[in-house]
């Protein structure tokens, strides 16, 4: 499994948006639809590749884990989502 390197994070965490709805259409949009990534390998060639999070074509390749009520730290306080859903 491949792994999105540190400093592309900021693409799903570090979302601005004037409000939580336009925040929360954007990540939709970048889980969704994948994110564009430039990386560098070992010998220092650019290499532009996209990162799918999900696997519409065949769900079977996808892994879920599911939990109810998993405290997070927000900005301001600790919110406590009803469902969270990870891949």
């Amino acid at each position: 499994m491949s792994r999105i390197p540190r400093e592309h994070h900021l693409e799903l965490s570090g979302l601005q948006g004037t409000s939580l709805l336009e925040a929360s259409q954007t990540l939709q949009g970048r889980l969704t639809d994948g994110i564009s990534l430039t990386t560098f390998d070992a010998k220092g060639q650019q290499r532009d590749r996209d990162v799918f999070f999900f696997d519409f074509e065949k769900p079977t390749n996808n892994e879920f884990l599911v939990t109810r009520q998993l405290p997070v730290r927000g900005a301001k306080n600790k919110i406590i989502p009803d469902i969270v859903l990870s891949s």
